[in-house]
């Protein structure tokens, strides 16, 4: 999405969610929006609001996960990357993010 693009789509996301509060797709969906706009807190906040709507959707513990990543927030990102794993050990993009995760947090100064 790119910066304008983001701004015009928030308002029918946010319209989705007054017809149908329970629409995880709608959050997540805020939450990349808030992402590229630089609003990562909010971007947690909708990744997580998504995820009590629908624990297994997996993109939007991936993007919380990655979010965690970028905030430094070391316990909360790999306990967030661990429990991707636990729910869906197949997942070859917790695994991958997990694993830079762990590079990253070592490398880190």
């Amino acid at each position: 999405m790119k910066k304008n693009r983001v701004d015009d789509a928030i308002p029918y996301f946010k319209k989705a969610l007054q017809i149908n509060p329970e629409y995880e797709k709608a959050y997540f969906s805020l939450g990349v929006a808030s992402n590229k706009q630089g609003n990562y807190d909010q971007a947690v906040m909708h990744y997580q609001n998504a995820l009590d709507i629908n624990p297994d959707f997996e993109q939007a513990r991936n993007n919380l996960c990655v979010e965690f990543v970028y905030d430094g927030k070391t316990q909360e990102a790999l306990a967030c990357f661990q429990e991707s794993l636990e729910r869906n050990p197949e997942n070859r993009t917790a695994k991958e993010n997990y694993e830079k995760a762990l590079l990253f947090f070592k490398n880190a100064p």
